[in-house]
């Protein structure tokens, strides 16, 4: 449709009907007539390109318009979840990145920190076991952090020392002759030897024998806590604490089998008492526990204080060996 076919078709619009021919409007009419045609034509042309757009004629232009109004509406499957806020991926999405599933039952991977694990015996890192008692050998009972006391062990006590005259202690040893005791076996053995000393003008004051378990868990926790405070962990501490105290039921004072002599002082190593010891106490049956060569074996700092009844026979063949007591009893 162009411009002289819309003004041709005007002038057969506004036909007058009383005549046959064409009315001859006046020129104003016309001109106002050619207008309207213009318009209409051009609302006509306008109406007819947009309705082409619209019918994706250009196939480059169409994917671009579709890509957008993907984008710009999200998909039903990239929902966020309620509960975390978070946005589910698509299925598709998930499928591929999802590795498949195994047929296999998955291995546990949960573990325990270790600052959260069930500790044995009440005590991280500690696993003794409990020692059978045998009557025969009550003198070779081995005790240390990896063997312990049944919880129903009990042992009938007496005196470390007995028979001494009272007038010739002052009341600080008195004290302690009065209230020391040992393993009701033991304790004769331990007079004997005694008296022997005095006899040398050495006096073996029974500082420490027999230990409650109680004690022994008291005296234990308190070392515990000592390396505790200074930053060590709860299984450090342990460790640290065993090389110098046993834990209860672990140590041969739980038993009545040994006593500490004079005092717990290292330096008691330079004493007369302590060099008398060295020389006789296998005569009496006793031996030095914890040798200062033999740590890695005992796992115990060494005490020259601690001496244990084994028995005469024993004690002489430990001695002899220069061994301690875990490798005397591996050996036989």
């Amino acid at each position: 449709m162009n411009y002289l076919t819309g003004v041709t078709n005007t002038y057969k619009i506004v036909r007058c009907k009383q005549y046959r021919g064409v009315c001859f409007l006046k020129p104003a009419k016309i001109i106002l007539c050619s207008l309207l045609t213009l318009i209409v034509t051009a609302s006509v042309g306008g109406y007819i390109t947009v309705t082409r757009l619209e019918k994706n004629d250009s196939p480059d232009n169409g994917a671009a318009a579709g890509s957008a109004a993907e984008t710009a509406r999200p998909s039903v499957t990239e929902k966020a979840d309620e509960s975390t806020g978070a946005a589910t991926p698509p299925a598709s999405e998930s499928a591929s990145a999802r590795p498949e599933k195994s047929t296999a039952a998955p291995a546990s991977t949960t573990k325990k920190p270790a600052a959260q694990e069930e500790p044995d015996y009440g005590y991280p890192g500690l696993k003794p076991v409990i020692v059978n008692l045998g009557e025969s050998d009550w003198n070779l009972l081995l005790v240390n952090r990896h063997y312990k006391l049944p919880d129903s062990f009990n042992v009938s006590l007496a005196p470390a020392v007995s028979g001494y005259d009272p007038a010739g202690y002052t009341q600080y040893e008195r004290n302690y002759l009065n209230t020391r005791r040992l393993d009701a076996r033991v304790s004769p053995h331990y007079t004997a030897m005694f008296n022997a000393a005095e006899e040398d003008g050495i006096t073996l004051l029974p500082y420490s024998g027999y230990r409650g378990i109680q004690t022994q868990k008291t005296n234990f926790e308190n070392k515990i806590n000592y390396y505790k405070n200074q930053g060590y962990s709860a299984a450090q501490a342990t460790r640290l604490a065993a090389e110098i105290i046993l834990p209860p039921g672990c140590s041969e004072h739980n038993a009545g089998l040994a006593m500490d002599i004079c005092n717990t002082k290292f330096d008691f190593q330079y004493s007369k008492e302590y060099k008398w010891l060295l020389e006789h106490a296998a005569d009496y049956g006793f031996i030095l526990r914890y040798p200062q060569d033999k740590e890695k074996i005992t796992e115990l700092t060494f005490e020259p204080w601690h001496w244990r009844y084994v028995g005469v026979e024993h004690a002489k063949a430990i001695k002899e060996g220069g061994l301690c007591l875990e490798e005397y009893l591996k050996a036989r």
